[in-house]
């Protein structure tokens, strides 16, 4: 959470600091964490040896208070689920070995460390204060506080991120593009590619989208009111898994306060509705990403917009 936290911009320029230092000097040292297990390895063994000599304190009699039996069970619980779901899934994680850094696993090892802080706190505060509650405990309460802050705020950086990755690929399913190489995380590409048509005819998911309908019609574009929007168009030339010619299509525009800017539009090429784009807020504007699924020079590409009538109204390289 905290190199997260770092690469989202103005949040904490605190953390932001110690984590531009941090991760550098740990790639540098270490290597990429997704490569060399070795450090979590001898981490984690520290851990569960710690693990068991609580274990072993807590059978012998009244030696231990009921936090110190809390952080135990919090911890073995941790364990056995995390074993559980290792074991069960040993063949995926070998194949796909990054997944073991999925966020979706984050709970158990959380479970287990936060399970094992309080059995440690717990027996040093027993031994210096039984049955009371001593300040040692503060320090616990103040580490669950911040890590809950960070992991709270660093999951909500990462959601949006996801989601943004989804978003620009429904933008390439509607438009009949998937391009190669595109990470799906542990979605096979090949299922992909096979379930878009049937997603497609079923007209469910992206496919509902007002714009998605359009693909593929003629279609009649209106000047704008408003004026066209003065942005910077990039086109690249792409492979499309689904076959056929593909671009993939950037278009940022100026922010503009008269103008509410719209969660998609239409790539309009040759008077035919050819992409979709998806849009999100950047700091100079609005940044709209995407595909269509021909190819075309640059000049020849217009960017538009569906209305709620119906009416198709162009938004760049409007034609006079």
């Amino acid at each position: 959470p905290f190199i997260t936290l770092g690469n989202s911009g103005s949040l904490i320029p605190v953390v932001r600091t110690i984590a531009d230092f941090t991760a550098p000097a740990y790639v540098a040292l270490l290597g990429d964490y997704r490569i060399n297990n070795l450090p979590f390895t001898v981490i984690g063994w520290i851990g569960l040896v710690g693990l068991c000599l609580f274990t072993w304190q807590a059978w012998r009699p009244r030696t231990c208070n009921g936090l110190f039996l809390f952080g135990l069970g919090m911890a073995w619980c941790a364990v056995g689920v995390a074993g559980i779901v290792s074991l069960g899934r040993l063949d995926y994680l070998v194949e796909h070995s990054g997944q073991i850094f999925a966020n979706r696993y984050l709970p158990w090892s959380c479970l287990f460390w936060c399970g094992l802080l309080i059995t440690a706190l717990s027996r040093r505060a027993d031994q210096r204060n039984q049955n009371r509650h001593p300040a040692v405990m503060l320090p616990l309460v103040f580490a669950v506080l911040l890590l809950g802050f960070t992991t709270t705020r660093g999951n909500v950086i990462w959601a949006r991120i996801v989601q943004e990755g989804l978003r620009v690929d429904s933008a390439g399913f509607v438009s009949g593009v998937v391009e190669p190489g595109r990470d799906f995380g542990e979605t096979i590409a090949g299922e992909v590619v096979d379930g878009v048509g049937r997603i497609r005819d079923a007209g469910v998911s992206a496919f509902a989208w007002p714009e998605a309908r359009m693909i593929g019609q003629d279609v009649s574009i209106e000047q704008s009111p408003d004026g066209s929007d003065a942005g910077a168009l990039a086109i690249v030339p792409i492979g499309n898994r689904l076959g056929g010619e593909a671009l993939r299509v950037d278009f940022e525009v100026e922010l503009r306060r008269d103008l509410e800017m719209p969660a998609r539009l239409l790539v309009v090429i040759d008077g035919r509705a050819s992409g979709v784009l998806v849009g999100k807020p950047i700091a100079r504007g609005w940044k709209f990403v995407g595909y269509a699924n021909r190819a075309v020079e640059s000049g020849q590409v217009v960017i538009a917009q569906l209305l709620d009538g119906g009416r198709i109204v162009c938004r760049h390289n409007c034609q006079s």
